[in-house]
């Protein structure tokens, strides 16, 4: 008997909003004599309360790690044993104001640490009324995931075949494809076969590939094994992706989770650290042909129970054994004639990574890029010690930051900004940024003037189609089902498919326009968000636009907001509160834009006030913790 290791990681919004102070009760199963485990049992411990552990949140959203028993790891290593090599456990959260949630079959293998990451739903009435079923566990309403054991492979029979370049039969079967190989920042799963009426889910591709790996390999393997997997996991997908497969077939989304068709992807599942960690390292590079473009489409399965032409997963373990490193099984598969190749095109990230690990003594304009970043991530997750000169200098304040953050996030502790935590540091600040944007944006004093008469549908312009998309954005955010829609203001294919999986997600008639009931329903469902993500206090609303000149109350607020930032942020200058919007208030708007915003325009907008007051709001409440 060995021991693994459980962490369960709550957030909403993805890594956006971490929750402190949820509840979470974990079940490590029951079996009988027969060594049969029957679910009702956890059903009947859940309602009177005997479980195995009871944990809370902190304010990283993180619970402690518990230590488990588990079967021995040499378990894992046999094709055919009769013995589980995992223990399973069932776990349950909740907070107020938010759904509960209830995971089936969490596996915990030996010596491996296994996370479970939890995105709450805001509750909502209006679901509430039309699409959830009472819960009977718990006696209120529950998100509920089963997680099957890992499929270590499946047959695709009808994905391209290894032998043959990806270009061959996609030009054969179709003309689209992208114009570029990139690493998308979400992508869209369709939760079974193309043409079956299921429900899809997205979520950024990194924490995709995260789930795949999961589900389809043991995290016990040799990781020379684990990276080849996970490379051809990686192709797969970006050749989906880059083909433009199912989307040109009119599809709303860009990759199935049928092994039939894909590879495996299980909604709700947990998944390992080190996977993880090798995750964050790898995901933007993936394998194609020398001489062609595209990734290939890598085929695998497990070699027994099914075959293919390409990779066999028990096959990469055994090779993995023998020496071979991550190219080495790959050609042993693929051929001689296939490299392993990067791209630095990951949509949505603002700057790309330099190729030089940075640490303690660096100076440059990408260390000041990684302090104001982390500043910016310390305001959600308030562990990481604040940075106050992000002037360029890697000292003792911003390794402490680094090591925090690496910590956070499951990377390797050691103070170093090399590529993973240089891409992990970009996509987190990119997450919480948007989450405050849309957040601000949405509440502006305009916002919710649109003409819910009017019934908008594809070819739509203005500025009623700004906020449907803002909407259908915001929502997104929390609720996996409803697809994101760039508020453009053009109702386009997006927009019509971000609006159709909205309606089908809330038990509307999934009619693509926007009748008067999808209307109240998308107000219900966002203020029942916003209630919840971002509580203003009585006179925090906002005034209008500010800026040099101005004068009153408002600027008053303003300066009194900006003077307490000021004391935790030390390029942000103080301030009379005087109420008059002069040069100096104008300097420190302009240094808060520049630390915080996309624009450093010196003026006061709805995003701005609103993202002051957010930060202003977040330094009061912890300072009366």
């Amino acid at each position: 008997m060995e021991r693994g290791f459980l962490e369960i990681v709550v957030t909403g919004g993805g890594v956006a909003m971490p929750i402190k102070g949820a509840l979470v009760r974990v079940f490590v199963r029951e079996y009988n004599e027969e060594g049969i485990y029957d679910g009702i049992e956890t059903e009947k411990r859940i309602k009177e309360g005997r479980y195995t552990q009871s944990l809370t949140t902190d304010a990283d959203g993180k619970t402690l790690r518990m230590t488990i028993d588990t079967p021995n790891t040499d378990v894992s290593y046999e094709e055919n044993s009769e013995i589980s090599p995992f223990t399973v456990c069932d776990v349950y959260v909740e907070k107020e104001g938010y759904f509960d949630a209830l995971f089936f079959g969490v596996q915990i293998f030996p010596r491996e640490e296994s996370i479970l990451p939890v995105n709450l739903e805001p509750y909502t009435q209006k679901l509430i009324d039309n699409n959830t079923v009472k819960s009977i566990y718990t006696g209120k309403y529950s998100m509920v995931y089963f997680i099957p054991k890992p499929s270590v492979g499946g047959k695709r029979e009808n994905a391209i075949s290894a032998e043959e370049p990806a270009s061959a039969q996609n030009n054969r079967i179709k003309p689209f494809i992208a114009e570029e190989v990139y690493v998308p920042e979400s992508i869209t799963v369709h939760l079974g076969d193309p043409s079956e009426e299921t429900e899809n889910v997205t979520l950024p591709f990194q924490e995709y590939i995260k789930n795949v790996a999961s589900s389809e390999i043991y995290p016990t393997w040799p990781e020379s094994a684990i990276r080849a997997n996970i490379y051809a996991q990686i192709s797969i997908a970006l050749n989906r992706v880059y083909t433009e497969w199912y989307v040109s077939q009119g599809y709303p989304f860009q990759i199935t989770n049928s092994t039939a068709y894909d590879q495996a992807f299980v909604n709700g599942r947990n998944i390992y650290g080190n996977i993880e960690r090798i995750v964050d390292e790898i995901f933007n590079i993936y394998i194609r042909r020398m001489g062609f473009e595209e990734p290939l489409f890598a085929t695998y399965c497990d070699g027994q129970n099914t075959t293919c032409e390409g990779m066999t997963q028990w096959g990469s373990f055994e090779l993995a054994r023998e020496g071979y490193t991550p190219i080495g099984i790959l050609r042993y598969y693929y051929g001689e004639n296939i490299e392993l190749v990067s791209t630095d095109n990951i949509r949505g990230i603002e700057s790309t990574y330099g190729g030089v690990p940075l640490s303690i003594g660096y100076v440059g304009d990408d260390v000041a890029i990684i302090q104001r970043q982390l500043n910016r991530i310390g305001d959600d997750y308030p562990a990481i010690p604040l940075i106050v000169h992000t002037n360029g200098v890697f000292g003792s304040d911003t390794d402490a930051a680094v090591r925090v953050f690496q910590d956070i996030f499951n990377l390797t502790v050691d103070g170093v900004v090399g590529k993973a935590t240089w891409y992990k540091i970009s996509i987190v600040y990119v997450s919480v940024k948007k989450l405050a944007e849309l957040t601000s944006e949405g509440q502006r004093s305009d916002f919710h003037q649109a003409d819910t008469s009017v019934l908008l549908s594809q070819g739509s312009e203005g500025e009623d189609v700004y906020i449907l998309q803002h909407l259908l954005e915001y929502i997104s955010i929390f609720y996996q089902s409803v697809q994101p829609a760039e508020a453009d203001g053009i109702f386009g294919p997006q927009t019509y498919q971000s609006l159709v999986s909205f309606q089908k997600s809330f038990g509307l008639p999934e009619t693509g326009t926007t009748t008067e009931d999808t209307w109240n329903s998308l107000y219900s469902v966002y203020e029942s968000i916003i209630g919840v993500v971002l509580p203003l206090e009585e006179g925090q609303s906002f005034p209008g636009t500010l800026q040099q000149g101005d004068s009153g109350e408002s600027v008053r607020l303003l300066q009194k907001y900006l003077n307490a930032i000021a004391q935790y942020y030390g390029d942000i200058p103080r301030l009379d509160e005087d109420g008059i919007f002069g040069s100096q208030t104008r300097n420190a708007i302009y240094e808060f834009q520049r630390l915080y915003l996309f624009e450093d325009t010196g003026i006061v907008d709805s995003i701005t006030w609103y993202r002051i007051v957010e930060l202003y709001n977040y330094i009061q409440r912890n300072q009366n913790r």
